[in-house]
């Protein structure tokens, strides 16, 4: 049978990552796995399964400290349990862990601010989703996007913004938005201050409900994450993603194969035939580079560089990984379909996530540009 295990690398093993990822294990067996072909049409099932992971399992409250119930881990611990802990969690439902990639990322951001005491208080008192509010297509003040307004009154902020959030708008219980507060901030709002649109249709990513906001909020300044926080997010974030994308595709790979041997042309499995065989191998190679490049972006994390090196490095890693969750999928489809069985084992789900998460990144191409011209004039001066 076709298996495709990537063992982490030796920077990236510790206890507390193995035994959170032998938990989610445990949590997708049950929670998930014997619910994946009506998950996407039971949102019940979904938010059911989010609250084990978030709550019961604790993956919300990471950085929160002991002291409030959570696990009290130190950025420098972050790195190997994320990557771990979200690929496990792609193999099994992508939608539920983009969700939780906004938690992780927005409260480790929130790390050293005032704002985290704010953060801890929501993640402490129960379920709590977080919504990230990007920059959005507009004005050019940051790099091409346009960032929510931002005005000083007195001893606080007036937040003020229309559009689109990353995910789940429609019932977060916080919302952290990027705003020109002294450049680049972030805002962290009580979801009671933002105004919320009619519920969008999705094809893909159906744990994260999301809608169009209207915010018009006077928020206090310690609930401003001001100098790098942003770029804090988005490292977090983006190998929040990079991990899921990376287990997506194994679990693509191991629906493939497992179809493959099933399936007898002229009395001989799928995979023995030569063109069939080679498709196997492009999407398991795809899988592995995926993995690890993932695996390189939390190890990187680790080491003495710059945030904008790592910063840069982490939107590069993003993007290829996303897009080989996806090319992964899409080749094991056409396979598949080429033969009468494209929802089968239930791939159609891996691509459909795959493709929304790729589609949701494209936005930030343009800064995907900026940051590998960045990345690569820093190799040239070495």
């Amino acid at each position: 049978m076709m298996r495709v295990a990537i063992d982490p690398l030796s920077e990236l093993k510790s206890d507390t990552a193995g035994m959170i990822t032998r938990s989610i294990e445990e949590w997708a067996e049950k929670e998930v796995m014997p619910y994946r072909h009506e998950i996407d049409d039971r949102f019940e099932i979904a938010e059911r399964a989010m609250k084990k992971l978030f709550v019961d399992i604790g993956m919300q409250k990471l950085v929160v400290p002991e002291s409030a119930g959570g696990a009290g881990l130190g950025i420098e611990e972050l790195p190997p349990i994320l990557y771990q802990s979200f690929s496990e969690i792609g193999r099994a439902d992508a939608g539920i862990g983009f969700v939780l990639s906004a938690v992780v990322a927005s409260s480790a951001s929130a790390i050293g601010s005032e704002a985290f005491n704010f953060m801890v208080e929501k993640l402490s008192s129960g379920f709590c989703r977080v919504s990230i509010v990007p920059p959005q297509f507009g004005n050019d003040d940051f790099k091409g996007f346009e960032l929510a307004r931002a005005v000083e009154k007195g001893d606080r902020v007036r937040i003020k913004f229309y559009g689109r959030p990353l995910n789940s708008g429609f019932d977060a219980d916080v919302f952290v938005v990027f705003c020109n507060y002294d450049g680049v901030s972030l805002a962290v709002l009580d979801g009671k201050e933002v105004e919320r649109g009619e519920l969008l249709k999705t094809a893909g990513l159906n744990a994260s409900r999301n809608c169009d906001v209207r915010i018009r909020a006077e928020v206090e300044k310690s609930r401003i994450i001001k100098g790098n926080g942003w770029k804090r997010l988005e490292i977090y974030l983006n190998l929040c993603l990079s991990s899921l994308c990376a287990g997506s595709a194994v679990d693509s790979c191991r629906i493939v194969g497992e179809w493959a041997e099933k399936r007898l042309i002229r009395g001989k499995p799928l995979k023995d035939n030569t063109v069939d065989a080679e498709v196997l191998g492009e999407v398991a190679k795809e899988a592995v580079e995926a993995n690890m490049m993932a695996q390189f972006l939390a190890k990187t994390m680790l080491e003495d560089r710059s945030d904008d090196e790592i910063h840069a490095i982490s939107k590069i890693t993003a993007l290829k990984c996303s897009r080989a969750a996806f090319n992964v999928a899409d080749r094991a489809m056409e396979l598949m379909a080429s033969q009468g069985y494209a929802r089968e084992g239930l791939l159609e789900k891996q691509w459909r996530d795959a493709k929304s998460i790729v589609a949701l990144l494209k936005q930030y191409h343009s800064l995907l540009e900026l940051s590998e011209r960045f990345f690569a004039s820093k190799l040239w001066k070495r």
